[in-house]
């Protein structure tokens, strides 16, 4: 699948629940991987409420290969876009161009809306996808349980 043959598009909160059971497979993983922050009920309540939006990846066949969430950080000198969450199927692939896409809808959407920056945490994986976008490590988070 070439990037031409995909589009990403933002769910209006009243049509996320059209939506729900088929993107809620493909954010599964980085649910589960969230450390406990997030179950997928807490994830769709934000989104319903306003504090996350949803993005659905839709290939030409109108197939949904991937769905990303984002929210906006405001920090007292600047507003960026957040990515909390994407997940993708297979069809998406890695490196193949198609997340190059899609990442580069959302800034051109986080540029219309004056946001500063857009800024993703995730594993380190996401940084050779995207690098070629302009994004760079900026630090790496790590977390320890008190109660250990």
């Amino acid at each position: 699948m070439n990037p031409s043959d995909i589009s990403i598009t933002r769910i209006p909160v009243e049509h996320v629940s059209d939506y729900w059971d088929q993107v809620s497979l493909l954010l599964k993983k980085g649910v589960d991987e969230s450390g406990g922050r997030y179950d997928l009920a807490s994830l769709y309540s934000q989104i319903v409420q306003g504090e996350q939006q949803l993005w659905v990846v839709f290939a030409v066949s109108n197939e949904i290969v991937a769905a990303v969430t984002t929210q906006f950080c405001v920090y007292p000198l600047k507003t960026n876009l957040s990515v909390v969450f994407c997940g993708s199927n297979e069809t998406m692939g890695g490196t193949s161009g198609n997340w190059k896409k899609a990442m580069s809808d959302l800034i051109d959407w986080a540029r219309h809306l004056n946001c500063d920056s857009i800024e993703f945490d995730g594993r380190r994986g996401w940084l050779k996808v995207f690098k070629s976008l302009g994004f760079r490590e900026s630090y790496v988070a790590i977390e320890r349980e008190v109660g250990e």
